[in-house]
């Protein structure tokens, strides 16, 4: 079995506008030389743990990383659907554990900007991913973009000829 590691919001996080999730920004480093890509998933949420359902995915090339923190653009090419107010997980894999650092920020303080965020980890590698384990405080960095859905064109209606245009256009 590979052993996986897996960086999440466990709890998940609350969609703030419903449209599609088309990027996530991960405050992510390289640790040492990354020979594998990242894998990053939008997934349904539970209180627990991630969910099952896969929303969206992309991978993160090794080059998209330097040593150092930064916030890395990650863009899905089939953006997730997501509701406002639903609870959705930001999954991150790899099959290289100590190539790839997720930062976290003030943890689990009352002043913590996110205090819902989790760490897991599963031995399962994907698609099983089915043993969730650890559950520990982390306050992830992360930032999220959703575009909202396009209204609907309204077309104005057709005005009917009155007055003496209607007569005229009767004889």
């Amino acid at each position: 079995q590979t052993s996986v590691y897996i960086g999440t919001l466990g709890g998940g996080f609350f969609a703030g506008l419903t449209g599609q999730l088309d990027q996530v920004d991960l405050a992510i480093s390289g640790a040492g030389s990354p020979t594998t890509p990242l894998t990053v998933q939008i997934r349904d949420g539970s209180a627990t743990a991630p969910g099952t359902a896969v929303l969206a995915t992309t991978s993160v090339p090794t080059s998209a990383v330097t040593g150092n923190e930064s916030w890395v653009p990650i863009t899905f090419n089939s953006p997730a659907s997501v509701t406002a107010g639903t609870q959705y997980s930001i999954v991150a894999l790899t099959d290289s554990v100590a190539s790839w650092f997720w930062y976290a920020g003030q943890g689990a303080t009352p002043d913590s900007a996110y205090v819902g965020g989790r760490l897991y980890f599963s031995p399962d590698g994907p698609p099983a991913m089915g043993t969730w384990s650890g559950g520990s405080p982390a306050d992830f960095e992360f930032k999220t973009y959703v575009a909202p859905p396009t209204p609907p064109v309204v077309q104005p209606p057709t005005a009917a000829p009155t007055g003496q245009r209607a007569a005229a256009l009767k004889k």
